[in-house]
Parts: structure tokens; C-alpha cells; sequence
């Protein structure tokens, strides 16, 4: 590792985050008492105890540039810090104020910070954040402004209380409370914070209505709670397919009248698109699906179908969406060894386990695409046949129980009289091997019927054959 990458390492350290937090509070704190000390011995040591810690943030600030990768990225990132740094003149005393420009890299790293500890601080906390800093920033502006040219001169700001209750005062009411400025420049500073206080306002208006507003429209009145939930069907992880996969079981009426639960590291709801499902039938959990106490929420315990997507919610790599899809399929089948699995993965190789854990069903999609497109190049037009067979619209795929009347007869007795009366099509018959079970696609017409096979076939809809 060159020295570069060490410096970049280290200046975006936690560590150093928290370091330069308590650095830039400490100095905002000597710059206000500055302002109030009378021991001129006193009053030049907390001077230089200041430039020390200013020559500090140079130093911070050189090392980010050189580290760096786009040096227009870090100027448009960091101008405020370097502006606040500049060694002005002390004949030019209210540019002081410029120092307090350092609030706002509190308010940034906080965070980075915040967001980085727990989702739980994502959302709106940036903007409350920067409310909270812009509030604090015009305050701590308004009383040392008006305090250094002011302060002299006028009695009603000859202390720092005094001109802080007065800047506080004057930002809520938007006019002066607690004195009144005799200088043109004290009253610039006065005009100034009245306006702050005005744009705060609106921006404080605006924020807590769209806030507002969002929880209104993600407040859902549903039939029946979460922890109601048996039998249903839980999504963990979310991708492109999710919309596809909920248009088609919405031709799957028993399957989810139970409930379907979405589970993912969403920011926000997502964008279900138009499914033709009972909202009241969806619910959305945003969590860790790799966690048991997530799994619980979702009623893991208790489903009865569990669809694992190679979720894409985050930025992770194929290898680790794998991974964690492997763990919480591995935690749901531990959880509810009865549940029914359907695991989509990005590489087969990555679910050798999962067969012997009870996975039932395992996809990979890249597979699936490859072969169509070489079967469309073989057979031309064949990807329109199976794209109607694999979809709710039009004949599809469907497996149903052998009808007691069947049971002991050989197919081709019967395959004749399906196509005939019931429009049904046989492909396959599904029988019992010991503990597995083993599909037999084109029987042989001699095959036989037992009482607990399934049969595979193509229907126009969910063949009824009771009446067999």
C-alpha cells in the first residue's frame, strides 16, 4: 500500500471524523470566548490557541487534496472549509464570522456518520440535520456579528448573552427582541437575521408538510396484521423480476389469499407496478432478510412458501447477493423446516448445499435466458410458444393431482380423453421415488397412474378434471 492510499485510509477514518467534530466544536467554542474575555494575556493566548487548531484543519485539508482523485471534486466539496481557514487580517474582525462556516462540517460528518450506524437514520435526517445546523449557525452569526460591531458602542449587546438571546429572539419573531441596532452595520446584521429567521421558516414549513405527507401516504389500513399471517408467502430480496413474479400469482388466487410479504433493504416502498393484487394482501418489511429477528417479523415461522430473489436492492457483488441469499435460505428452512423453497441465485455452484438443507426449487436465470435464445435459434418461433406457455395469459403450465378415476390406467387410455373433453394436453407425470420425487416428461403411453402422482399439463387456465 503506497502512501497515498495509508493517507486516504486514514484521514476517512471514524476516528478521525469524530477527532475533527470535537476539533471544530472546540474551536467555535474559542471563538466565542474570545469575544468576551477582558485579560488581554488571556485574551492572545485562546488567539493562538485557535490559529493552532486552524493550522490543524490546513494540514486535514491539504492531505484531502493531495488524496484526492478528482481535484475539482474536492474544491466543489470543501470551499466552505477553505474559506473558513483563510488567516484573515484582525483589523477585519467580522470576517471572523467566516469560522462558523466549520458548523456545517459537523453537520456532514454527524451524517455520514448517522447513515452509516443504522438505516434507521436514513430518510429525513439530512435534512433535519441541516436544519439544525443552519439554525444554530445563524444564531452563533447573528450574536457575534452584532456583538463585534456593536458591542462598543451599545449597551444592549455589550455581552455575548446578551447578543445571542437577542440574535435567538430576533430569528423567531422576525423583528429585534431584546435591543436595537444604532450602527449601519448592526443594523445589516439585524436585517440579515430577520431574513434568515423568515427563510427558516419556510424551509422548516416545507419539510415538516412533505414529511407529513409521505407518512400519510404509507399509512395502510389492511384486513388483517402481519402477525396474523399463516400460510403466506414470503419475498425476500427484490429485483426487475419481483413485478413480473407478482403479475403472475395474481392468477393464483389460493396461493396468495394467505398474503404475500416483501422483504428488503429498501429505502423507500417499492414500485410493485401494476400486479391485479389485492393490496390488502401485500405487506412490505424493510430489514436484513439475513436476520432471524427480520425473519420473525415477516412470520417466517409460520409461512408457508418462501421466494428468495437475488436481490439487487443495494450495490453488492454476485458473489456476496449469492452468499446472502444462500444464509437466509439456509435460516428459513431452520426456522420452518416445512416451508417450500424457491431459491434464485447468479451462479448454480453457489447453492450446493441447498438441496440437502430442503430447498425444493433452485433458478438461475442466465441459464434460463441462454437456453431460450439458442432453442429460438434452432426452432424459429419457438420462444413465442414458451413465452405464452411460462405466462398467466393464454395456455400454460399447470400441475394438478391424478384424479381418483385414473388411478391403475395407462396414458394412453386417457391422454385422448383430456385433449378431447377437457382441452388438457399431458407433458409429464410426477411420481414418488423414496424420499424424492422424480418427473417423467412424455410418458410412455403404457405408464401407469398411481393415486399420489401428479400430472403436468397445458391448459387454457387451472384444469378442473374432478369429474374425470
Amino acid at each position: 500500500m503506497d502512501l497515498r492510499e495509508r493517507l486516504h485510509k486514514f484521514i476517512h477514518h471514524p476516528v478521525v471524523d469524530a477527532s475533527l467534530v470535537v476539533l471544530i466544536l472546540i474551536s467555535v467554542g474559542l471563538l466565542l470566548w474570545e469575544l468576551t474575555i477582558k485579560d488581554p494575556a488571556l485574551h492572545q493566548l485562546v488567539v493562538e490557541v485557535n490559529d493552532g487548531l486552524t493550522a490543524v484543519f490546513v494540514v486535514e485539508l491539504a492531505v484531502r487534496f493531495y488524496v484526492a482523485r478528482s481535484k475539482k471534486r474536492f474544491f466543489r466539496q470543501y470551499w466552505m472549509d477553505i474559506i473558513a481557514v483563510i488567516p484573515w487580517m484582525r483589523s477585519l474582525r467580522i470576517l471572523r464570522l467566516l469560522r462558523l462556516l466549520r458548523i456545517f462540517r459537523v453537520g456532514m460528518l454527524l451524517n455520514r456518520r448517522l447513515q452509516a450506524f443504522s438505516s434507521v437514520f436514513r430518510g429525513a435526517s439530512s435534512e433535519y440535520l441541516i436544519m439544525a445546523v443552519l439554525i444554530v449557525l445563524m444564531v452563533l452569526a447573528g450574536a457575534i456579528g452584532i456583538r463585534i460591531v456593536e458591542g462598543e458602542q451599545n449597551m444592549d449587546f455589550h455581552h455575548l448573552d446578551q447578543a445571542l438571546w437577542w440574535s435567538v429572539m430576533t430569528l423567531v419573531a422576525g423583528e429585534p427582541i431584546g435591543g436595537e441596532a444604532k450602527t449601519l452595520a448592526g443594523r445589516l446584521v439585524s436585517l440579515s437575521v430577520m431574513l434568515g429567521g423568515l427563510t427558516l421558516f419556510a424551509i422548516f414549513t416545507g419539510l415538516v408538510s412533505a414529511v407529513m405527507v409521505n407518512r400519510m401516504r404509507n399509512i395502510k389500513v389492511k384486513v388483517m396484521d402481519l402477525d396474523e399471517l399463516r400460510g403466506h408467502i414470503i419475498i425476500c430480496g427484490w429485483n426487475r423480476s419481483g413485478r413480473t413474479i407478482l403479475k403472475e400469482l395474481s392468477g393464483a388466487r389460493a396461493l396468495i389469499e394467505r398474503g404475500i410479504v416483501i422483504v428488503a433493504e429498501f429505502d423507500k416502498d417499492p414500485d410493485l407496478g401494476d400486479h391485479g393484487i389485492d393490496p390488502d394482501l401485500i405487506f412490505i418489511v424493510r430489514g436484513d432478510y439475513t436476520q432471524l429477528s427480520v425473519l420473525k417479523e415477516c412470520g417466517g415461522q409460520h409461512a408457508g412458501t418462501a421466494l428468495l430473489l437475488a436481490d439487487d436492492t443495494r450495490e453488492r457483488g454476485g458473489q456476496d447477493i449469492d452468499a446472502r441469499t444462500v444464509l437466509a435460505s439456509i435460516a428459513i428452512e431452520r426456522m420452518n423446516p416445512e416451508i417450500f423453497s424457491s431459491v434464485e441465485l447468479l451462479n448454480r455452484e453457489n447453492g450446493a448445499h441447498l438441496r440437502v438443507m430442503g430447498v425444493e426449487e433452485i433458478v438461475v436465470g442466465d441459464e434460463y435466458a441462454g437456453t431460450l435464445i439458442a432453442m429460438g435459434l434452432r426452432n424459429r418461433g419457438i420462444a413465442r410458444i414458451i413465452n405464452e406457455l411460462m405466462s398467466v395469459e393464454g395456455n400454460g403450465l399447470f400441475k394438478v393431482p391424478v384424479p381418483p378415476r385414473m388411478v391403475g390406467r395407462s396414458v394412453g387410455e386417457v391422454a385422448g380423453h383430456l385433449r378431447e373433453r377437457h382441452r388438457v394436453i399431458l407433458v409429464a407425470i410426477e411420481s414418488r421415488e423414496g424420499e424424492s420425487r422424480k418427473a417423467l416428461i412424455n410418458p410412455p403411453s403404457t405408464q401407469t397412474f398411481k393415486d399420489d402422482d401428479f400430472i403436468v399439463v397445458i391448459a387454457d387456465g387451472t384444469p378442473t378434471l374432478a369429474d374425470f
